[in-house]
């Protein structure tokens, strides 16, 4: 738009000299544009940084609610496994009964 509106300023600066109040308002259109694009460009980096950072502190006081300590969980991991004596649920052992001897 931008572009447009400059284009439309040199072509009337080179066909219309008389109009010089004519172009100066233009001219104070095309800035006042200019410095609005400017200021909305503005903004919307500010209110994303915002939301980011925001997000950033979500994650983290989640990250601190839900997190198990890795000790705590490598030991209760080990209890277990002394609790079972050291039995793996994986390995599955034939089971047979046991004859009694007379």
């Amino acid at each position: 738009h931008i572009g447009a509106l400059i284009k439309l300023l040199s072509e009337d600066a080179a066909s219309d000299d008389d109009g010089s109040s004519d172009m100066v308002e233009k001219e104070s259109a095309l800035a006042k544009a200019a410095e609005a694009m400017v200021q909305s460009i503005k903004q919307g980096s500010v209110s994303v940084e915002a939301k980011m950072e925001k997000h950033v502190e979500y994650e983290n006081e989640c990250r601190e609610k839900y997190s198990v300590p890795e000790a705590q969980s490598c030991e209760s991991q080990k209890e277990d496994e002394v609790k079972d004596g050291g039995h793996k649920a994986e390995i599955v052992e034939d089971e047979k009964p046991v004859e009694e001897v007379a």
